[in-house]
């Protein structure tokens, strides 16, 4: 049996970041833009703001404040975001939608490809032990950096 570790881990991200890689070098865009994409889609519903959204990139990715700010210029420059404000929220502009309805696409294909077939059950103990693993990780990234949630 193989148990859960770090080595473990490390070869499934890099594994699912490779097919990731491939994915955004046939659509275009890079892994920090589908983040952005990603969020403002799921952010619509919610009507997420720039500085929602910009606070979302700092604590969920571990964006610096500035690799953020920059991140959402590029994309307003790319026309993929309508402009940014604090105050207004965020919305992807048509070629945005486009981008993300392509790579999203993609990311589904691929997604059947490799959880096709596993067991549901094995699915959410994987999960919730991931869970856990995830937060116990930041916090202690968060400790060290000093950062504070």
């Amino acid at each position: 049996m193989t148990m859960l570790d770090t080595r473990v881990i490390g070869r499934t991200e890099r594994a699912l970041g490779a097919l990731m890689d491939g994915i955004l070098d046939r659509t275009g865009g890079t892994f920090p833009q589908w983040i952005v994409l990603t969020m403002t889609t799921a952010a619509a519903s919610r009507d997420r703001d720039g500085a929602t959204l910009r606070r979302a990139l700092i604590e969920g990715p571990r964006l610096s404040p500035a690799h953020a700010d920059e991140l959402l210029a590029e994309m307003v420059r790319l026309g993929l975001l309508e402009p940014v404000a604090d105050d207004r929220p965020v919305r992807l502009t048509e070629s945005g939608r486009a981008h993300h309805d392509t790579v999203r696409a993609a990311v589904n294909e691929v997604t059947a490809q490799v959880f096709g077939g596993l067991d549901p059950d094995d699915m959410a103990v994987a999960g919730r032990v991931l869970t856990v693993i995830t937060a116990r990780a930041t916090a202690l990234a968060d400790r060290h950096t000093g950062v504070t949630a």
